[in-house]
């Protein structure tokens, strides 16, 4: 639940950035508030939606939210969701996976300014207690759950994004 605007990156003369890709951080860096403010009012719209009674964003209200997505997302039908309905899911489960790796393992959110990285550019979480170094693309991560076939394991994919290389 805590987050941190950007990595730093180089601004000297020898900067590697382009002038677009300096652009994109800069705006990236200027909407991180909020998209953060937005990601609490999506995930309590996210427990509406799956009739999550009471929730708060507490660690216990994440892990209630992520078992009632779980279960709705193991065999459920998403081919039969249209485009509008995907990014919306999508949008949120990026969210929950993030919000939880960070309740779990102590990391934030931050985005990546790096340009060796992976990651550039994107909004990742990393700074976990038991490998700082490690990030995670939690809109990476939900988009293959989305894509996965039935029998999708959620609250497994989100153990192994703490635990494991990525």
């Amino acid at each position: 639940m805590s987050g941190s605007i950007s990595k730093s990156s180089s601004t000297d003369e020898g900067d590697p950035l382009s002038s677009e890709e300096r652009s994109m951080i800069e705006e990236r860096t200027r909407a991180f508030p909020g998209v953060m403010e937005e990601m609490h009012a999506d995930l309590a719209e996210l427990a509406d939606f799956l009739q999550v009674a009471n929730y708060r964003l507490t660690r216990d209200g994440l892990e209630e939210l992520a078992q009632a997505l779980g279960a709705l997302l193991s065999n459920g039908n998403l081919a039969a969701i249209d485009e509008e309905q995907r990014i919306w899911l999508h949008t949120r489960m990026m969210y929950l996976i993030g919000e939880l790796l960070n309740e779990r393992h102590g990391g934030h959110w931050f985005l990546e300014s790096d340009p060796d990285s992976d990651f550039y550019g994107r909004y990742v979480v990393g700074g976990f207690r038991h490998d700082p170094d490690r990030l995670v693309d939690p809109a990476e991560a939900a988009y293959e759950v989305l894509n996965d076939e039935p029998r999708r394991d959620l609250l497994g994919e989100i153990d192994r994004l703490g635990t494991g290389p990525r």
